[in-house]
């Protein structure tokens, strides 16, 4: 169980993590940022590069209470660890942070990932400790971001995947190594970036699978027009493959779903066995994203 008096990290852990060199005294680190408007005190500032240079920034942060910065080039107001690239440092720090938790998840689709990956996290939630995505941090910050927020002794951890462009979501997925993967759906967003339409998509979104840690486990929707290319592309890897849908033969099998006033109750096969459960969301697809959600549960070693 993490310790509220762990520091999350320490100025020297972070110069060792991202192979930079501190400059200043020692400090224990409580949270992580690059937005100087969101500093708490004793958070790491990280001066990232974008429509703005994070380091313009720095004397600001301090001001609010940041405890170190991540820096490029020197800054004043404070103790800062300097690296050559801060992007590549705040990857750095991730990678470092990712076996802080001892099984890890990775969420993906065109639409739904942001509620699949908070319903998995209130799973995880019931089981121990554990650490998620907030809001849509699921790009090229976000994601190392959020590894590198994960308390030591996380026990479970599921992160969110997002692309725009091609080639996004493997790279992503390998910074998470994740246990377990799924893709919830594919359709046409982002699709102007696909020659091929949403099979391109489609193609992409199975790139989360490329990062799976062998013997990772793919949960794919056998309900989605898209699921044997998704299905294809997990199977390339070698995961043990888990399927959802309507469809006799699926792992998890939806068999009725019926809305009230309060949600819904869904009725369902899994591995055979008639379940039956309650879900505060009374929209139809939830009949679905909550099979989804059962399987990286189990997938993630939560007990039905």
């Amino acid at each position: 169980m993490p310790d509220a008096r762990t520091p999350l990290w320490t100025a020297e852990a972070i110069a060792s993590a991202t192979g930079g060199r501190l400059h200043g005294p020692d400090a224990s680190i409580s949270g992580l940022t690059y937005n100087s408007r969101e500093i708490a005190p004793g958070d790491l500032f990280l001066a990232l590069h974008g429509a703005r240079d994070g380091h313009e920034f720095a004397a600001a942060a301090f001001a609010a209470g940041a405890t170190v910065a991540l820096v490029d080039r020197p800054v004043e107001g404070g103790p800062y660890v300097m690296v050559p690239d801060t992007l590549k440092g705040l990857e750095a720090l991730g990678v470092a942070a990712r076996d802080r938790a001892r099984l890890r998840g990775a969420v993906t689709g065109s639409v739904g990932k942001t509620s699949v990956t908070q319903a998995i996290k209130a799973g995880l939630d019931l089981a121990g400790s554990s650490h998620a995505s907030i809001k849509s941090y699921n790009n090229h910050i976000g994601v190392p971001l959020t590894l590198a927020r994960m308390p030591q002794g996380t026990d479970r951890a599921v992160f969110e995947i997002g692309m725009n462009h091609p080639g996004e979501i493997g790279p992503l997925s390998a910074f998470v190594r994740p246990h377990a993967a799924c893709v919830t759906t594919v359709g046409p967003v982002h699709i102007e970036a696909f020659a091929d339409g949403e099979a391109g998509v489609a193609h992409e979104k199975a790139a989360i699978f490329e990062g799976l840690a062998p013997g990772g486990i793919a949960v794919v929707n056998a309900a989605d027009a898209h699921a044997d290319i998704v299905r294809q592309g997990a199977e390339k890897t070698g995961a043990v493959v888990r399927t959802f849908g309507h469809a006799a033969g699926c792992d998890a099998r939806l068999l009725h779903f019926v809305a009230d006033s309060e949600g819904a109750t869904v009725t369902a096969e899994l591995d055979g066995r008639r379940i039956e459960y309650r879900l505060a969301q009374s929209g139809v697809h939830w009949g679905l994203n909550s099979l989804c959600v059962i399987l990286m549960l189990q997938a993630l070693d939560v007990s039905l």
